[in-house]
């Protein structure tokens, strides 16, 4: 068998109880030593890992050096086949799946890999770096590291005697005439492209291997060809991510060498682990001890996020996905808990009067519910005022969790039955209009689908009135706030088991950018116009309230809101 001493470092520390290893890679370092590294036809290029340590340790990681696992991932990526004279090199590894959690350094390594692929150091000519992302400014982000690298190292410019051309959109070497370029993941214009190392950036936000399989195509006129994907963890299920995740946990359990994929792996094992700082490296080795400068300021930081989280201020499933790379986080969860829900049913303030207001509405469907409300900010207090109709034939057709509840909450003020063809703009109105008998407010915000219908009206009886015209891009900037007012019981709507219903019918969805937007958890017995009023009203409440600072699963029980 084989070794280095770089990997002979990396598994001391592990051995030795320094170093904590998730499964992967415990699973990793067994599959090296007994599959790998004991073929009779492989070995180390040390000339060429140690040019790569020395090169970027003097120019691009000058403070802290390259990390163990770095310096351990380096021997992979330059162990060969051994080939006949006069053949290409022959990596064992041409494939590498690297997933860590945020902050692990992943572009920044990546900035120094594809500088000393280009450069005379790895000596192939036209040795083509393409870095692809699915958006510019991902895809520039290794790109400007190594920009930003030469920018301040003028020796190393060709200008000045050395060996880079430095341009914003590529970046040359005189010597080997190869390029670092950066590349967005439009796959319909990139079939002509030919590289010799591809980096695959952050493809946890791939729904399909499209840009992968054209770009890939163009490999193999230039010797020897690799792939890099990178990335943490993120919100698309069963996309590039999932799928290579997959694949790579298979290679960990295979007795013979079957396949020329790395999978450096680093995940919580168990998302409890969350729970204990010493548990972090094994989803960031970054984390490893001992400290870097650069590591210990990240510890602090990731310490400060789950403080926050552990106070119910921080976005759990965010932490959990992003920092500790888990991915068997649930991306839907309603909107607060059962305990967060009743704890607005407080007592409305009696002195609303002194206070401004703004007025929500949602109008989604003339045939069955509309809601109306007035959001009220009192010091660090968030009071929803609200009222709802509906049509009787709706409540005659469709048998609903509430339907008994219905003639009682008519009773205690909270909706109107309306036994008409559709629900009237007059009742929206009027209750505008006697609301403004006692409450200062002007400005009335609701969805555009139904607001070309209301606006007339309510501009006739002399009020404001504004669209939320791009609801997905609203949600998501107030579904986190108003998550954090929830778990810090700032919002009050009284004694109200209407609004119990309508907020406990709303479930939260992330897309893949990790954006959250808000869905019904069913289209037609279960409405969320109350919520979506108070939504509206509070995108426009943090306008005129100045800022004001606005998470748990449960079940679809809604036995408890009759109850109390």
């Amino acid at each position: 068998m084989i070794t280095h001493k770089y990997l002979d470092e990396f598994e001391e520390l592990y051995k030795s109880g320094q170093m904590l290893l998730n499964k992967d890679r415990i699973a990793l370092l067994k599959y090296l030593r007994k599959v790998v590294l004991v073929m009779d036809n492989v070995y180390f290029d040390e000339q060429a890992i140690e040019d790569y340590v020395n090169f970027t340790e003097k120019w691009l990681f000058k403070d802290d050096g390259l990390e163990p696992f770095q310096k351990m991932l380096a021997c992979m990526i330059f162990l060969y086949f051994e080939v006949e004279e006069g053949e290409p090199p022959n990596p064992v590894f041409n494939q590498f799946d690297i997933f860590m959690g945020r902050g692990a350094g992943k572009n920044g390594w990546i900035s120094s890999l594809v500088e000393y692929f280009i450069s005379p150091l790895c000596g192939i000519p036209e040795y083509h770096v393409a870095i692809v992302a699915n958006s510019e400014r991902q895809a520039q982000k290794s790109f400007m590291e190594v920009h930003n690298m030469l920018k301040k190292n003028p020796a190393l410019l060709a200008k000045n005697g050395g060996y880079f051309n430095n341009g914003l959109s590529k970046i040359e070497c005189v010597d080997t005439l190869s390029t670092i370029e950066y590349l967005t993941s439009n796959a319909d214009t990139k079939d002509s492209f030919a590289h010799g190392v591809l980096i695959f950036d952050e493809i946890h936000q791939y729904e399909n291997p499209r840009i992968v399989n054209v770009l890939r195509s163009g490999l193999g006129k230039v010797q020897p060809p690799r792939t890099f994907y990178i990335s943490t963890n993120g919100y698309v299920r069963d996309g590039v991510y999932d799928k290579r995740l997959e694949q790579s946990r298979k290679i960990l359990k295979n007795t013979t060498f079957e396949s020329r994929t790395f999978p450096w792996l680093c995940f919580l094992d168990k998302k409890s682990e969350a729970n204990n700082p010493k548990m972090w490296q094994k989803a960031n080795p970054m984390l490893h001890e001992p400290l870097s400068y650069y590591a210990k300021g990240l510890k602090r930081t990731i310490s400060e996020e789950w403080t926050e989280v552990e106070k119910g201020l921080g976005d759990k499933t965010e932490f959990l996905i992003k920092r500790m790379n888990v991915s068997d986080v649930d991306t839907e969860k309603s909107v607060a808990s059962r305990a967060e829900i009743m704890a607005v049913n407080r007592e409305i303030p009696d002195d609303l009067s002194s206070y401004k207001a703004v007025g929500g509405l949602d109008y989604a469907s003339l045939k069955d519910f509309a809601a109306v409300g007035l959001l009220f900010k009192r010091e660090e207090e968030l009071i929803w005022l609200t009222h709802s109709f509906v049509r009787k034939e709706f409540l005659d057709n469709f048998q609903l969790t509430i339907s008994d509840q219905i003639p009682i909450w008519q009773n205690n003020g909270l909706l109107t039955i309306v036994d008409e063809p559709t629900i009237s703009i007059e009742h929206i109105t009027d209750w505008f209009i006697e609301m403004r008998k006692t409450y200062d407010f002007n400005m009335i915000v609701g969805d555009t689908f139904r607001m070309d219908y209301v606006r007339n009206s309510l501009e006739g009886a002399g009020f404001e009135v504004d669209f939320v015209r791009r609801a997905k891009a609203i949600e998501a900037s107030v579904a986190p706030q108003i998550e954090v007012d929830f778990a810090e019981k700032r919002l009050i709507w009284g004694e109200n088991p209407l609004m119990n219903w309508y907020t406990n019918n709303v479930v939260v969805v992330r897309d893949k950018f990790g954006n959250m937007s808000y869905e019904k958890k069913s289209e037609v017995r279960r409405k969320t116009d109350g919520f979506m009023a108070f939504t509206h009203a509070y995108w426009k409440g943090t306008e005129l309230f100045q800022n004001m600072n606005v998470d748990d699963p449960f079940d679809y029980d809604d036995s408890w809101i009759f109850t109390g």
